[in-house]
């Protein structure tokens, strides 16, 4: 139900950061508290997974990434708690509008903008001490993560694609509300089946297309107007812009909250306590982070 938005331009590196900042402070249990308190070290090892940095630039990295988790503690988990508090408000409520949905889903948004220009700096003073290999490296992981994604995308382990996106339609929501009835099931599982998907191959070209452009951006990483270069290359590779997948996107996230709202709409009232428990524990969660700092 939570999710992030997709990112586009340097967040190829920086994508990391959002999902540890946010989902480890949202996790609901001691183990992702014990990793939003160590997120620098999960950054760095992350970032690994893309290029091997040097002693001197793994300095910096760790000299920027402090200021800026301190910041992300105490300004933005608080905006989290009170986030999730207004939409556990709302579903005690009851009747809760797919426009309620949507507006939750746009202020996950804003909080990704929020931290990813925040992050932003980082990075842009980290890219200019890349070396010509280190530029290849991160090429040819975003090319090998590129091939990985495909191979889960159209189930080379020979699982029928719609039995596993209704599995993993179910799961996410067995997760939010407990287990479900059969009614409920059913209908997750037709709403999968009915609802047109957007079509992978076109994210995988535009993802192509992004990774070719990024490497071609990283050749410029020490020229004087490199932060312009940057900005016209994120407005270029932004998928809200594509003309076949952002009117895609933004189809599948109307009928994705249509549906979110229909489902709020069957809980029972045991459902409905998993649900305020996750969602005000999570909101807990934010707050006791913030009070260790």
């Amino acid at each position: 139900m939570i999710r992030l938005r997709k990112c586009s331009g340097c967040r190829a590196l920086a994508r990391f950061l959002l999902l540890v900042l946010v989902a480890a402070g949202l996790d609901g249990c001691s183990a992702a508290k014990f990793g939003y308190n160590h997120a620098e070290r999960l950054l760095s090892w992350k970032i690994d997974d893309y290029v091997d940095l040097e002693r001197e630039q793994k300095t910096q990295l760790h000299q920027a990434l402090a200021p800026l988790l301190a910041w992300h503690r105490a300004s933005q988990l608080p905006r989290y708690a009170d986030w999730l508090d207004r939409i556990a408000l709302a579903v005690e409520a009851g009747e809760v509008s797919a426009e309620q949905v949507e507006s939750w889903f746009e202020s996950g948004d804003e909080f990704g903008v929020t931290i990813y220009e925040k992050a932003v700096p980082v990075f842009e003073r980290l890219l200019p001490t890349l070396s010509e290999a280190q530029v290849r490296q991160i090429g040819e992981e975003l090319e090998r993560k590129l091939d990985k994604a495909r191979k889960d995308q159209f189930r080379d382990d020979g699982d029928d694609p719609l039995v596993y996106r209704q599995r993993a339609l179910k799961n996410n929501f067995k997760d939010w509300f407990g287990p479900l009835r059969d009614a409920q099931a059913a209908r997750l599982e037709s709403w999968a089946r009915d609802t047109p998907r957007v079509d992978p191959q076109w994210w995988f070209v535009w993802r192509r297309n992004w990774n070719r452009g990024f490497i071609v951006l990283l050749t410029s990483r020490q020229a004087p107007d490199f932060r312009a270069r940057r900005e016209a290359f994120e407005a270029a590779h932004d998928t809200d812009t594509d003309p076949r997948l952002g009117p895609a996107l933004a189809d599948n996230r109307r009928e994705y909250s249509v549906l979110i709202s229909e489902m709020l709409g069957t809980l029972d009232a045991t459902q409905t306590r998993h649900l305020l428990r996750k969602l005000r524990g999570y909101a807990e969660d934010c707050r006791d982070l913030v009070a260790q700092t």
